[in-house]
């Protein structure tokens, strides 16, 4: 199904009905990333930074304010104007109405600050540092999702696998209870077989329970409701038969994406030391101010026969740091000693990087070995307990001798899902390591 179509059959249909359809692992990725909590947190954290870098720019931008105040003096201050001024007593005097409104609008615009400068030369930064930890968690969920997705058709597989052996052993034990009817075998031998078929049910019980988790993790890791019903339609044959790998190819530290993270920190951090710098720099920011004022005796501002007296004023405000007390100075130190970290991360990234190819190709190259082998041992096996059965049925085999035929193909079927799971993650290991999940 294409995705885009599943997308808005998801947001047509109820999550549990649009879930019984058949999920591959591109459409569970898909389905995950877009309904991952820690995904979209991730996404969310990722627009903050990126408002946060436009609230950067905003500083630059004119600031415009209007201001209305009123007061009223219930108690009005007095003035003493000394003896001798108006006669030869000391005069009290009240200059002002007991009513004032006052209405502003001021402006101030930025001219030069070097903080600001740097500021906005770190946003580009800044932006691409969001989407770069965005890009890894996609990378962390998308390889969460395939892991959990191949936990649970692995599951599966075996559940079906085992459910065959049933199949199978039931036969074989059917008929050995009808020639044990007839008196032609021991009981001894029915009993055998009648102890496996409990151990082989008491497997399919135990897996068809690690099947369920399985699911309920994949769910939980693709954002999905545990109650809703997933069918997974992959196939590890065809799986296989696709499986292409390369367990010698030469890793690029640059093409790991916390290395380009790494790459815009440091970025950063010298655009903080620069901007801590200029600390020491002037700066220059103009104002306007423009108002109107009233005092009256008695509340009466909206008589248009009473005067407003206007008043305004045009300036500038130079700043000049002459004195912090050192504070730029250790500033500007505990950001350099933040970029010497940064830069000893990135020299040691590209150890953890080698050390981490060389090891999953080594995984891969052991469990392409590992999968061979029991491949090799699932057919021999199945070989056996062919022959057993055989042999058995003609009375020129014995039960023992069919009880552990059993019970080794059981076993090596077990380790061949085992060592098909491990290979897939193998590879999915060497492509995160390489940088190409």
């Amino acid at each position: 199904m294409n995705k885009y179509v599943t997308y808005l059959l998801a947001l047509i249909f109820p999550i549990s009905l649009f879930s019984q359809a058949p999920l591959s692992l591109e459409e569970a990725i898909d389905f995950g990333l877009q309904n991952n909590i820690d995904f979209q947190n991730t996404k969310l954290d990722a627009a903050i930074r990126k408002e946060f870098a436009f609230e950067v720019m905003t500083e630059g931008f004119p600031k415009i304010n209007v201001n209305l105040d009123y007061a009223y003096a219930f108690e009005q201050q007095v003035s003493i104007v000394p003896a001798g001024v108006f006669g030869p007593n000391e005069q009290e005097f009240i200059f002002a109405q007991p009513q004032t409104a006052n209405l502003t609008a001021d402006v101030s615009q930025l001219l030069f600050d070097a903080r600001y400068i740097y500021g906005l030369r770190a946003r580009a930064a800044l932006i691409a540092s969001a989407d770069f930890q965005v890009e890894q968690a996609r990378i962390n969920t998308t390889e969460n999702i395939t892991k959990a997705y191949y936990g649970a058709l692995i599951s599966q597989q075996a559940y079906t696998l085992l459910k065959q052996n049933e199949e199978v052993l039931a036969k074989l034990l059917k008929e050995t209870e009808a020639t044990y009817n007839e008196g032609l075998i021991d009981e001894l031998s029915l009993n055998r077989l009648e102890l496996n078929m409990s151990n082989l049910e008491t497997q399919i019980q135990k897996q068809e329970n690690q099947s369920e988790n399985a699911l309920l993790n994949l769910k939980y890791v693709i954002g999905m409701p545990n109650d809703s019903t997933i069918v997974l339609s992959e196939n590890f044959d065809e799986m296989m038969e696709n499986f292409a790998f390369d367990v010698s190819a030469d890793a690029n530290v640059e093409d790991r994406i916390e290395s380009k993270l790494l790459n815009k920190q440091a970025e950063l951090k010298s655009y903080d030391i620069k901007q801590a710098r200029s600390a020491y720099f002037p700066s220059l920011y103009a104002f306007a101010l423009y108002g109107t004022l009233a005092q009256r005796p008695d509340f009466s501002f909206f008589d248009t026969n009473l005067r407003w007296f206007d008043f305004g004023s045009v300036g500038f405000n130079v700043r000049i740091p002459i004195f912090d007390g050192f504070k730029a100075k250790s500033q500007v130190q505990q950001r350099k000693l933040e970029l010497e970290k940064i830069e000893n991360t990135k020299e040691n990234l590209k150890q953890i990087v080698d050390l981490q190819v060389t090891s999953t190709q080594n995984n891969l190259a052991n469990a392409i070995s590992e999968y061979q082998t029991q491949e090799e041992n699932l057919a021999l096996a199945n070989k056996i307990l062919d022959k057993t059965i055989v042999m058995f049925n003609e009375g020129v085999g014995s039960s023992f001798e069919l009880s552990q035929a059993q019970q080794e193909y059981t076993s090596t079927m077990i380790n061949y899902t085992q060592s098909l799971y491990n290979l897939l993650v193998a590879k999915l290991e060497v492509n995160k390591a390489l940088g190409t999940l």
